[in-house]
């Protein structure tokens, strides 16, 4: 169901995933006990990832609209492809409080110049009367659509119709990455098998263990894996949660990592949605006319050190330059350098590890600043 569009067919498919967490305070940390929910509201940010050999493809999904009637998602992927064009797509997906609350029908297909509403779908979670019928049964009747093969070059949205089981009836921890800091949300492990005329498929979920909004956090389909890597959190005031933490850390121990920064894939291409947490950084430089700031890239391990150490590099460097060219920082106040992959602060071996080190970090010059690698 995940696979990746043929070049020809403008098709994009994405399951995306609200992970959930405890109400964060301000700092935005909670971390041994794990977080609890999520709320869906407008300004949340997620952030997904398909794995391909040659790495992750994150994709952002924002809520932009949340009211009584339902929500709308909006959801932006963009990379660079072999002959350096950039591609870049943009889907609206609106789903009513109704579907949240009974809808027994999944769809995750996205396609150019698709319509915005399914009623009777919902698009990024279980409804919460699927997942209590789980709870109270261990199964669900449950449909999902999914890209069948129809003429040659032909790609079109089947039906597969069947059941939800659930694997586990005790939840497990799932890791996430909240508003740029590690964390766990409860997740319950659900299989589904379906079929469309004479085709099975076979697909796990992980959920969020919460009825109030039972978000998907991850599917399998054979060796696909589609897995929420961060959440940033929305914001309480103008000044996001996140960028409050960052200041602290700034000015307590002289480093923070910077969440809400987004590239193209496997570019120094800043994605539109950063510029919100830029604007914030600006703000917050103006606040401390007196802070100088090292801008840090970091990347995984998939590549070569040599890319790895380009890429973190220009990475910084379109931080830095935006800050100054499009948000008025004295340019004299910032320098960026990039690490490459050498200062992993996760496993490089799981999603969620590679997410974790995919990064920017501020520094500021100070006698208590760290090294920001393993040891922090």
């Amino acid at each position: 169901m995940n696979r990746r569009p043929v070049a020809s067919e403008p098709v994009m498919v994405k399951t995306h995933f609200i992970g959930a967490s405890a109400v964060v305070a301000l700092c935005g940390l909670a971390n041994s006990a794990g977080l609890e929910h999520i709320p869906l509201e407008n300004g949340l940010t997620l952030v997904s990832a398909l794995h391909f050999p040659d790495g992750d493809r994150e994709n952002v999904v924002t809520v932009q609209g949340s009211a009584a009637n339902g929500v709308t998602y909006t959801w932006h992927g963009s990379e660079l492809g072999g002959d350096g064009a950039r591609s870049e797509a943009m889907f609206t997906r609106y789903v009513s409080a109704a579907d949240l609350a009974g809808a027994a029908r999944l769809n995750t297909v996205f396609r150019s110049n698709d319509q915005a509403d399914y009623p009777g779908y919902t698009a990024f979670s279980l409804s919460t009367g699927v997942y209590e019928s789980l709870l109270a049964t261990g199964k669900a009747a449950y449909t999902v659509t999914a890209l069948g093969t129809g003429l040659p070059g032909l790609q079109t949205t089947a039906k597969y119709k069947g059941t939800l089981s659930l694997v586990a009836a005790q939840s497990e921890p799932f890791p996430l990455i909240v508003n740029g800091a590690a964390t766990t949300v409860p997740s319950l492990h659900v299989r589904g098998e379906f079929t469309f005329r004479e085709q099975a498929l076979e697909q796990d979920f992980w959920i969020l263990a919460e009825s109030a909004h039972p978000l998907i956090l991850k599917t399998a389909t054979g060796r696909d894996v589609l897995q929420l890597l961060r959440v940033e959190m929305p914001p309480d005031s103008v000044v996001p949660a996140s960028v409050v933490l960052v200041e602290r850390m700034l000015d307590q121990e002289c480093r923070a990592e910077l969440p809400g920064i987004y590239f193209a894939f496997g570019t120094a291409t800043l994605d539109g949605t950063s510029q919100s947490t830029l604007t914030s950084v600006a703000a917050m430089l103006a606040r401390h006319p007196q802070w100088t700031l090292a801008i840090e890239g970091h990347t995984d391990n998939i590549g070569t050190p040599e890319a790895n150490q380009r890429l973190s590099q220009q990475r910084a460097q379109a931080v830095q330059m935006s800050l100054s060219a499009d948000h008025g920082i004295d340019a004299a106040r910032l320098q960026s350098v990039g690490f490459g992959a050498t200062r992993p602060r996760a496993t490089n071996d799981t999603m969620a590890g590679r997410a974790r080190n995919r990064r920017v970090e501020l520094v500021r010059p100070c006698a208590t600043q760290s090294t920001g690698g393993n040891s922090r």
